[in-house]
Formats: structure tokens, C-alpha cells, sequence
């Protein structure tokens, strides 16, 4: 892979590659369909954690980091009114877990805290592998977290092996076509490339892909094939990464249109990949249309960079350079 120049850079807006923002695209999920089979239990105490779990999670995707936690530890308290290892604890400590591991100042993982999200993900799998036994659907929820935060905590064999459970659960109980499962999958590759587990991580990602395509989710489809390109990229494999981006690029103008900051990271992370290939002028235009992208959008760092690709292409057009070998 070749050194980058000091000011030119790509581009990532990527919501889903850190661990902590791969358990929170699932929170609402997770308890979504756990309180759907706790209603029938119109019982006082599981009414009154089901509204503060609720009124958490609208709290944390408001930015009310304060609010969220109030209401989970309050969801916990009131839970274990009814014992230790009931489902209405597991579901308070699944969020307690998201909201420890979260730094409301930098709005992303705070890895000091990561041990007690992994202890509350772990009591919380612990219940519910003894309420619903040990290959039940709900438990994919608890295992994806974990393999998340068992990750981010550098724990990457521990990790892997969660991850894996996990895609095994999704793949018997929701289907191999199933998005749940391509995530999982997604999740599982991502570990894989820090063991550089690499042909390991290229076939997850490939698969995940391809579940993504035929369950006719670009948005998603589109998030992985820049994974696999950062991938490509590490391993000195352009025409691949470059393949990934132009169906990247395709995917996120149907699922998000022409404008859009995805379409924007994408166009200016081909360019920079074109740029490194001395292919200058094919990527000057990509760097003209993503600027005209960031500008709309207000990112003014994204903007310097793209900037820095227009000007160091015009330079190098400008000094007559050809492709590298």
C-alpha cells in the first residue's frame, strides 16, 4: 500500500465500523423484538421497564446521553424487583451495556469503560440463554454486542468466537438470506482483518455482499463493499478495491441519491485510490464532484481534502506525470 501524501485522505463517514456503533444500529432492534414477547406479561413491574427502556433509547438517539442512562439504570432497579435473572433485567443490562461503553463528549466508544459493557453483555446473555436455551434467536442480539466489545477491547479471539455463535444462530433461526445475518457476517470479516485472518475476511465480506444484494438493501451492500475496499487497499490490490468503489458508488446513488455525503466519500476515496495508481486524470473528476458534494454539505475538513486531491492532481496533470508501474 502506498504512503498517502501528508494532505490528501480519505474519506469515512462510515456509521458502522466501530463495535460501538455496530451495537447501537441494534439497539432498538434488540429491544423492539424482546418487549414484543414481554407484552403479554401486563404484570405492574414489566409495564414500568418497558416505558423506561423505551423513553432510553429515544433519550440516546436524541443525544440525551444522561436521560438514557437515568432511565436504564432505573429499568434495572425496577427489574430485578421481580429476581436477579429475570428477561426484564436482561433487556435493562443490554442497554446498560451500550451506555457504558459510551462517551457522550466524543459520541463514540470509550474504551476505559469497555470491561463493564462486557460484564453487563455477558449477565445479560447468562439470563437468557437459561430463559429461552442456548440457540435461541434473542441470543444473536446479545452475542453481536459482545463480539463487538470483546473486540474493541482488543480481545479479538474471544470476539471472533461470539461473532461466530451468533452468525450461526441468525443464519438457523432467520435464514441465510436474511440482513441480521449479513450483518453478523459483516461484523465477523471486520474482526477477521485485525487477526489478519485476510482470505478469511474477503469471503465474509463477499457473502454478506451477496445477501445484501438479493435481500435488495444497497444502503447496506453499498457500507460493506467500501469495507472490502479499505481491505483491498491494505493489501496492495487496487483493481479490486477500485471494482468495490465503482459498485459502491452505484449502490449509494440508488439508496441515498446523487448528492449525498456516502455518494461524496465515495467518489473522493475512488479518486484517491486513482489518484495512487498515477491515473490523474480519471480522478480528478471524481475529486471536482465530491467537492461540489461536501460543500452542500458543510463538512469543512471533508472539503479540505478533496480540495488537496483537486490541487495535487492539476499539479501532477500540470507537470506531464504518467502512471506509475
Amino acid at each position: 500500500m502506498k504512503r498517502l501524501p501528508p494532505d490528501l485522505a480519505r474519506l469515512n463517514h462510515k456509521a458502522a465500523c466501530t463495535a460501538f456503533a455496530a451495537a447501537a444500529v441494534l439497539l432498538s432492534a434488540c429491544t423492539t423484538v424482546k418487549t414484543k414477547n414481554l407484552a403479554s406479561a401486563e404484570d405492574k413491574t414489566t409495564l414500568i421497564c418497558r416505558d423506561l427502556l423505551q423513553a432510553g433509547e429515544k433519550a440516546f438517539h436524541g443525544g440525551n446521553i444522561e436521560l438514557a442512562q437515568k432511565c436504564f439504570n432505573g429499568a434495572l432497579t425496577e427489574a430485578e424487583k421481580q429476581g436477579k435473572e429475570s428477561a426484564n433485567v436482561a433487556l435493562a443490562l443490554d442497554d446498560m451495556a451500550l451506555i457504558a461503553a459510551f462517551d457522550p463528549d466524543t459520541k463514540q466508544q470509550d474504551k476505559t469503560k469497555l470491561p463493564q459493557a462486557i460484564a453487563y453483555q455477558k449477565r445479560a446473555l447468562a439470563i437468557e440463554e437459561k430463559l429461552y436455551g442456548k440457540d435461541n434467536a434473542y441470543l444473536a442480539y446479545d452475542l453481536n454486542n459482545l463480539g463487538a466489545w470483546l473486540g474493541a477491547s482488543g480481545d479479538y479471539k474471544a470476539g471472533a468466537e461470539a461473532l461466530q455463535r451468533a452468525a450461526s444462530i441468525r443464519e438457523k433461526t432467520l435464514g441465510p438470506d436474511d440482513g441480521q445475518y449479513a450483518f453478523t457476517l459483516a461484523n465477523l470479516a471486520d474482526n477477521y482483518v485485525h487477526q489478519q485472518r485476510y482470505n478469511e475476511a474477503i469471503d465474509l465480506f463477499k457473502k454478506s455482499i451477496d445477501i445484501y444484494q438479493r435481500a435488495q438493501k444497497p444502503g447496506e451492500g453499498s457500507r460493506i463493499l467500501s469495507d472490502l475496499a479499505e481491505l483491498y487497499d491494505k493489501l496492495n490490490q487496487p483493481a479490486d478495491g477500485d471494482t468495490c468503489l465503482e459498485r459502491a458508488l452505484v449502490l449509494r446513488e440508488k439508496a441515498f441519491g446523487k448528492d449525498d455525503i456516502m455518494v461524496a466519500e465515495t467518489l473522493n476515496n475512488l479518486a484517491v485510490s486513482l489518484y495512487q495508481q498515477g491515473k490523474y486524470e480519471e480522478a480528478e473528476p471524481l475529486f471536482e464532484r465530491a467537492l461540489k458534494i461536501v460543500q452542500k454539505d458543510g463538512d469543512k475538513k471533508a472539503e479540505a481534502g478533496v480540495v488537496s486531491g483537486i490541487r495535487l492532481c492539476k499539479q501532477k496533470l500540470s507537470q506531464g506525470s504518467v502512471p506509475t508501474k
